[in-house]
Order: C-alpha cells, then structure tokens, then sequence
C-alpha cells in the first residue's frame, strides 16, 4: 500500500513540477485545477486531511520560496507561541509566514521532503514554534528518511512540549516497524498529555503496526486502563484499523452488554466496523467483526445510545469491489437487512435510522425496501420520525 501511494505522489508531483513547461499542455491554472480536482476527489485525497487554503494554494502556482527565503520567514515565527493546534494563528509573524508560502511549488517542496534540512537544522531551535515549524518539515507524503528518522529521535530525548512531542510523533510514525520508532511511541503512548498519548496509539492502530510485537497490546491496554476516557475512545476507535482477530475479546467486552451507553460503547462499535469496513480495502477483513456487527444491528431493544448513530457510517466502505473480492464471506442482503430493521425501529435514535437509510442506499438496496420504509412511517409529519421519512424519500 505505501508503494503504492508513493507512486501515485510521484506522478502527481512530477504532474504539478511539469505544469507549464510544455507548450503542448493546457494553460497552467487549468491544469493546476484539473489536478486539484483529481487529488480531492481520490482515494488518495479522501484519506488526506489538508486545508482548504492548501488547495487554493495548489491552483495559484509561481515559482514558490527557495530555502533561503523559507528559512528568513520561518525564522520570524519566534515571535509566535503555540496552543494545542499549533503556531497561534492570530501571530502576526505567523499570518505573513502562511501568505507568503502559499503557493504550488513551496507545498510540493515541504510535501515532498525538500525542506527537510531546514526542519533537521532547527529541530532545536530555542524558540517553540521555531521547532515546531522545523518538526513539520521532517516529514513527507513519501515517509520520513533515515536521517528524519535519527534526529527525531536525538531530539526528542531533551523535548518538553507536548506539542512538538505530537508533532514528532505524527512526523516519524508511519516508520514504526522501526524498533527505536516504535519505542518512542510506546513511551510517548504513556505521555502526561493525552493529546500526545493519542497520537501515539493511532499509529499502533494503523497498517503501519502490523507484525510488531507488542503494539496492539498496548493498544487494547489503552483501551481498559488510560485515565482520560477521551484516549479510551479513541484507543478503541483505532484498534479496529489493525483487523486483528485478537482484538475480539476486547470488543466483545465493551459491546456485549446491552445496558452499555457510554462514549466507549460507541467508540468500539465504529473500531469493530473498521475491522472489516474500511477507506482503503483491508488485505484480510475481519469475519468475526462482520458477523458481531451484524449481530449487534439486529440486537433488541434498541435504544437512543444502541446502535450508536455515529458508527453507522462507516458500514459504507463495505460497498468497495475490493472488500467483497475479499470478504467472500459478506453477505450484502443479509447487512441491509439489519439496516433496514434499525431504520423502521421507533426505539433506535432518530440520527442512527437515517444513517441506517443512508448506509442501505449505499450498500444497493432496492426500491422496493425504500418503499415499504415509506409505508412504515406514512403517518410521520412532524416531530425526528419526520426526518427519517425525509430522508428515505431521498432515496425513491
């Protein structure tokens, strides 16, 4: 799968890079915008959470900063302090910083690792958000590099904020096959800062971790016993994206019970359905997962917090040729089936019918279940059951 992707940013890069230069290809905006398009509407750029000023800057094109003029604006943000997201996006520094990299050419730089040893030079920069900024530019869409690799790791030994911690973190995780990497990980999975902590654990719920030894352990460790119920949640979440059979009990433990409502009841139904639906095909989706799922869709009595509406959802990537290739297993009738039974349930939160509706559509119901829906809430003019009847109207 990384090969894959990287092939794929190759192209796009060698794509953008040649924008222009042939008199034979269209005007340099259209172009731009063609492949804008292409990148956010792929798989690729669904899994790609970047700003909309980012791709704006994507159409805009120009020559983009050298390194010298990046390193003289990087420089200034040591006027600038940091909050939990980041540089704080009020400092004036910071505002001429982003205006003035805001382009095609300075994106595929930083995306691409070509400024890395600007981030390698101030790594330890005196200032905050000077490293923060230098911990950015480590990292790549093509992973980080050996050398990322070693001075992320010398550096993180003396860092203190927890927020160049994450971001160190988010820069060297995909590398966790690595043993130094992985360590790291597994201490900063123990950071006083639950931000930092979850960071960490996402990687250990990643692909990335498959075959190392003692990260889903961590993992499902996350999941009983971290003080924030915030890190539980997400713990659990994430725990779905390694489709490890062994995870199972750890499911079964928090969605077995039929009286649980809590924020971890819902948090494991979405990781259970990431153990077997998910946004880029799994190699081996989860059986168990699948039939638990189905299982617990067509549990009674349904309830405002069972099934959780915000899980829903993420039963849609089922619909992908490279899921059934695999799951030979699924069985599509039967999963609208349970659907359709939470859609025309009074008892199930009003949110998780219409994401029921919704996820029937998607898995290819026909008319003929849409219409009899209808028919159960012929008499709904007012009041959530309305919404649901709008909802399934969409779909006729």
């Amino acid at each position: 799968m990384t090969k894959t992707i990287s092939l794929l940013l190759s192209l796009i890069f060698v794509l953008f890079l040649a924008c222009g230069e042939n008199k034979k290809n269209p005007p340099k905006d259209q172009l731009s915008n063609e492949i804008t398009k292409k990148i956010t509407n792929s798989k690729l750029g669904q899994q790609i959470k970047e700003t909309k000023s980012t791709l704006d800057g994507l159409a805009k094109g120009g020559k983009g900063l050298s390194p010298e003029e990046y390193e003289t604006y990087m420089l200034k943000l040591s006027d600038c302090t940091l909050k939990d997201y980041g540089i704080d996006r009020k400092c004036e520094a910071y505002k001429i910083f982003n205006k003035a990299r805001k382009n095609r050419n300075t994106m595929l730089k930083n995306w691409g690792g070509f400024l890395s040893k600007l981030g390698h030079k101030y790594i330890k920069h005196e200032s905050p958000a000077v490293r923060y900024q230098a911990v950015k530019l480590t990292g790549s869409f093509f992973g980080s590099s050996t050398k990322t690799q070693e001075i992320i790791l010398e550096a993180a030994r003396t860092e203190k904020s927890p927020i160049i911690l994450r971001a160190m973190a988010r820069s060297v995780g995909s590398k966790i096959k690595n043993p130094p990497i992985q360590d790291l990980l597994m201490k900063l999975s123990r950071h006083d800062n639950k931000r930092v902590r979850m960071e960490a654990l996402g990687w250990m719920g990643s692909s990335f971790a498959n075959d190392t030894k003692g990260t889903l352990e961590r993992l499902i460790e996350a999941v009983d016993k971290d003080p924030s119920m915030k890190v539980r949640v997400y713990a659990c979440q994430r725990l779905g994206g390694r489709a490890d059979d062994r995870a199972m009990k750890t499911f079964h433990k928090y969605l077995d019970d039929p009286e649980r409502k809590d924020t971890l009841y819902s948090g494991c139904f979405r990781g259970l359905i990431t153990m077997w639906s998910s946004p880029v095909s799994l190699k081996k989706p989860s059986r168990k997962a699948y039939e638990l799922t189905i299982k617990l869709l067509n549990r009674k009595p349904r309830s405002d917090k069972q099934p959780p509406w915000a899980a829903i959802s993420y039963i849609d990537w089922a619909k992908k040729p490279e899921f059934q290739q695999r799951a030979k297993w699924f069985r599509q009738k039967t999963l609208i089936k349970a659907l359709m039974n939470v859609a025309k349930d009074r008892n199930a939160n009003w949110m998780a019918r219409t994401a029921s509706v919704r996820s029937m559509k998607q898995m290819g119901a026909t008319q003929d279940k849409f219409k009899a829906l209808q028919k159960d809430y012929s008499g709904a003019k007012t009041g959530v059951d309305s919404f649901v009847l709008k909802e399934i109207n969409k779909h006729l």
